[in-house]
């Protein structure tokens, strides 16, 4: 397996990991309508937003970056009842690690 095929293979394994209690730090997704794209924010706390990434049309590609973001750095991502249900429905490859389902809290 060549170094391509096994990012291919973590990209599309790595678990996702979301919550809807407020923590920070935390990534959100969002949907620009003007130019129809997906893009991801850093909130590190109430006072510092990043924008993380931009420009994905696809929202199992967002989800998919973000997972393997979190590998490393265990921030969730904190969903909204809306945004939970397009998440179950998108039928991801990512394994979804829901916290609140698993009463666990991030300080």
């Amino acid at each position: 397996m060549n170094l391509q095929e096994k990012f291919e293979q973590e990209y599309k394994t790595a678990p996702l990991t979301i919550t809807q209690k407020l923590v920070y730090p935390h990534f959100v997704i969002n949907y620009s309508e003007e130019f129809d794209l997906f893009y991801s924010v850093f909130n590190l706390d109430k006072n510092n937003t990043f924008c993380d990434e931009v420009g994905t049309e696809a929202l199992d590609a967002l989800l998919s970056g973000i997972a393997i973001k979190q590998s490393t750095c265990e921030i969730p991502l904190l969903v909204t009842k809306q945004d939970l249900d397009l998440i179950y429905s998108l039928e991801t490859s990512n394994p979804i690690i829901n916290l609140d389902e698993q009463y666990q809290t991030l300080q």
